[in-house]
């Protein structure tokens, strides 16, 4: 159990994120795109990823979590770590993966409702759900309350992206890539009116 570094990288990680909040920031988001590269690792190679995935999600959600059990995670070569520097750091860790056969054990580390499953065909409703999702955890990484500006925009996005990817002007990607940008000009310009932003976006996808 002696030998690995992932308690050691989320403790780093964790106490980064409490110099942000230091500095003036709401905090550290770490983003891993394409982590189904973990198909890829040989068999020995799998426990030490896993491991690092395990320390990263247990800091970044502590007692928001039922499936890590800190005591688990072994220590490193020279030196005892915390898996989190404090229990009240804002760390934010979101990591994308596509569905295969030989895949992330995303349930022996998440609930339900902390993995987003995004699918090509998804139904205006369904990206209603994912957009009223991504909204809550934008507000939660930002630290500001949603506002009526954020709920318009989530309403009304929904029809208009779900058009962009019938007529092939947006990936599944480019809905997350498009449902954060909307999110982040509702957060930087106060000022900016939800009519207006979605009517830029309807002509976006048309």
């Amino acid at each position: 159990r002696i030998g690995n570094n992932a308690r050691q990288i989320a403790y780093l990680l964790s106490g980064i994120s409490v110099l942000a909040r230091l500095a003036g920031y709401s905090g550290l988001c770490i983003l891993i795109d394409e982590a189904e590269s973990y198909s890829l690792l040989q068999s020995k190679q799998r426990p030490k990823a896993s491991l690092f995935f395990s320390g990263v999600i247990y800091a970044a959600l502590q007692d928001h979590q039922s499936h890590i059990n800190a005591a688990d995670l072994p220590q490193h070569h020279f030196r005892e770590y915390p898996v989190a520097y404090t229990d009240r750091q804002s760390l934010f860790f979101l990591f994308t993966v596509t569905r295969s056969d030989n895949r992330m054990p995303l349930e022996d580390w998440l609930d339900a409702e902390q993995i987003l499953e995004l699918d090509p065909h998804h139904t205006p409703q369904e990206i209603g759900q994912f957009l009223e999702q991504a909204m809550g955890y934008h507000a939660r990484a930002y630290g500001y309350e949603v506002g009526e500006r954020q709920r318009q925009t989530r309403r009304g996005a929904a029809e208009h992206l779900a058009l962009g990817m019938r007529n092939d002007k947006l990936s599944i990607r480019g809905v997350v890539r498009m449902a954060v940008e909307l999110y982040d000009l509702l957060y930087l310009y106060p000022d900016y009116d939800a009519a207006t932003l979605l009517d830029e976006l309807r002509q976006q996808v048309r």
